[in-house]
């Protein structure tokens, strides 16, 4: 967070910074500041500058032009909401804190025509008067301790301010008397609500200091723009899932460059009259203590169970003003007990940001919950009862990066056991022909073997849409056409697509006869991008979850390590052939990259392929049939 004041010459000035709010919100600070030094003088008049224009007019027997600025996000006053900028400690080097260096002030001493910039600000000390001081020190804080007014001084005796007025610049390194700012493409915050370096990611600030007869009174003019990231739950049934929840990074992109260029700057801002092009075209804001993500990562972002707990919970990013078209904003959301992250996206086609201003960006986070429909119908193949019974045990709510476990000391009967009726048939396979599960079973109505080819060897899509799940975050869905479509491609009926088999009519297997473990055709075939296909066709798919399985009373498929795969499997009617321990089943595999989905394939084989260790007592929920369809 920012706000800076200048010095006067080797010893001297006192800057007042903390800034106040900004940008299309009704801010305006008014903190009370609370006085912690006494301001030592030295040869020549000290800058003195103050938290926002309010006080700054106040102080003066005649009013002052009043300027708007932009910092800590959150209440500035009564029913106001905006940006509050202070010094930062680390990048000012304020009472000596931060690495060796100097800091982002700088005071013209020549003229417009053949400008001097004096850099103000640095890290150490310096001795007046038998006493030692820093370079760059507090003067007051606000209740809080953030500092609203800091005295600067440069290292070089030569430097004395004396005219009337004094045009001042804020920015990083000299970038700013060199006529430019670059805005970074990687930005980072870690406390929720409280920005610091800004400086550093493209914070360009603007003041023109005056001779009040004791100080050169002056208030920072804020020229950059600030978008404000504030997502939250919305109500309904993946609020609370989602509330426990983590947000690592905020990206936004757009048709224009953003970062990584030179934006023109001058004494009134930035003078940007073509827009550059190269660099980048988005930037990230990290809400974590690094731009990866693994098991040390300090993530201090809940997403907010309301749009009013938002307002505390801000993610503060620099931008250059002007129009940006296409905008699309992503947030990576974090569910750390399963290990699983996942994009939200919020699409703006045009975003205007105007300078030394704050837009605030309010994003619903919502989606499908599907734990009442799916969650107690895993069973094993065959099957006349559901994995799970409660009157014994589960089904559990232990997640883990592995997956959903056990309780601890949990005894191995709650796992279905042979004779139940939660275990699975050993009929032998295809001696009833295409549907080989015994009626009344939880597979006797699901597909056969034929049917579930069909619905592979068809163009399938997949996308990374995410879902809630028994309290936690999971994303993902595979869409096949509907079996009416597929039977009237072919001229048939659709019981036909249950039983026929024939070269590319619409299967190529034979399973009452095949003992090979895979479907030859259908093994790892990759599968669309659900995104490219026009929206008049995708009222011909349906779509099912890659939901994982039960093995030994763990599920296991749908926690990802990053880069890693996830998976769902949904058993078929048909068994392998001449076999009781095995059966033909569908399987989806969804790969992930830079922590994101990025692919996905289908497959047709036996529980017995894959090193799925997959017999009939794993336990896959039961097939949805074509229930969850397209929607507009």
């Amino acid at each position: 967070m920012k706000k800076h004041l200048f010095t006067s010459w080797l010893a001297v000035g006192v800057l007042a910074l903390g800034f106040a709010a900004c940008a299309s919100e009704d801010n305006a600070g008014k903190g009370e500041p609370k006085k912690t030094d006494t301001i030592p003088l030295a040869m020549g008049k000290p800058l003195r500058g103050f938290i926002d224009s309010t006080v700054y007019k106040t102080s003066l027997a005649s009013p002052a032009k009043q300027s708007r600025m932009t910092g800590i996000y959150g209440n500035i006053s009564s029913g106001g909401t905006g940006i509050k900028f202070f010094f930062d400690k680390d990048e000012d080097y304020v009472d000596n804190v931060g690495s060796s260096g100097n800091g982002y002030l700088y005071v013209n001493t020549g003229t417009d025509a053949s400008p001097s910039w004096q850099q103000f600000g640095s890290y150490g000390t310096y001795t007046e008067g038998g006493h030692t001081y820093p370079y760059t020190q507090t003067i007051d804080t606000d209740a809080d301790g953030n500092v609203i007014t800091a005295l600067f001084h440069t290292r070089y005796s030569s430097v004395r301010l004396t005219n009337e007025s004094y045009k001042i610049r804020y920015g990083y390194y000299s970038a700013p008397s060199n006529g430019y700012v670059s805005i970074r493409n990687d930005q980072r915050q870690e406390t929720p609500g409280k920005a610091m370096r800004l400086a550093n990611y493209g914070d360009y600030a603007t003041a023109t200091a005056e001779d009040n007869g004791l100080y050169y009174d002056f208030v920072l003019n804020h020229r950059s723009a600030y978008i404000t990231f504030m997502p939250y739950a919305a109500a309904g049934a993946s609020h609370d899932a989602l509330t426990q929840c983590k947000l690592w990074r905020v990206r936004i992109s757009s048709d224009q460059s953003m970062a990584g260029v030179n934006f023109p700057v001058n004494d009134d801002g930035f003078n940007i009259q073509t827009w550059p092009t190269g660099g980048y075209k988005y930037i990230d804001l990290y809400c974590s203590n690094s731009s990866g993500l693994s098991s040390s990562s300090i993530l201090n972002y809940n997403i907010a169970t309301s749009q009013t707990a938002a307002k505390t919970n801000g993610a503060i990013m620099v931008l250059a003003p002007g129009t940006y078209t296409n905008v699309k904003i992503e947030y990576y959301v974090y569910d750390k007990v399963v290990n699983n992250l996942h994009v939200f996206t919020k699409e703006i086609p045009t975003l205007t940001l105007a300078s030394g201003k704050n837009r605030p960006i309010y994003s619903e986070l919502k989606c499908k919950d599907y734990t009442s429909e799916y969650f107690t119908s895993y069973h094993m193949w065959g099957a006349n009862a559901v994995y799970w019974n409660t009157g014994i045990g589960g089904p559990y709510h232990n997640w883990q990066p592995s997956g959903n476990n056990m309780d601890s000391g949990t005894p191995s009967y709650v796992i279905p056991q042979f004779g139940q009726q939660r275990y699975c048939s050993n009929v032998n396979g295809n001696i009833a022909g295409h549907v080989d599960a015994p009626a009344g079973s939880l597979d006797y109505d699901a597909p056969t073997a034929n049917l579930m080819e069909a619905y592979c060897r068809q163009p399938c899509y997949w996308d990374d849409e995410p879902f809630t799940y028994d309290g936690h975050l999971f994303s993902g869905r595979m869409w096949f056409l509907k079996k009416s479509f597929i039977a009237g491609l072919y001229g048939m009926s659709e019981s036909d697509l249950s039983t026929v088999n024939g070269s590319g009519k619409p299967t190529v297997n034979n399973y009452v006869t095949s003992t090979s473990s895979y479907a030859s055709g259908v093994d790892g075939r990759s599968a669309g991008d659900w995104s490219q296909l026009p929206a008049a066709q995708k009222v011909n798919y349906f779509y099912v979850l890659p939901l994982g399985g039960y093995s030994s009373g763990i599920l296991t498929g749908m926690t990802n390590s990053v880069n890693s795969i996830t998976y769902g499997c949904y058993w078929t009617s048909t068994g392998l052939n001449n076999s009781t321990g095995h059966s033909w089943m569908l399987y989806m595999r969804f790969y992930y990259s830079d922590y994101k989905m990025n692919r996905a394939d289908v497959s047709m084989i036996s529980s017995w392929s894959y090193n799925l260790n997959g017999t009939r007592t794993y336990g896959y929920p039961k097939w949805p049939g074509e229930t969850q369809t397209y929607v507009p």
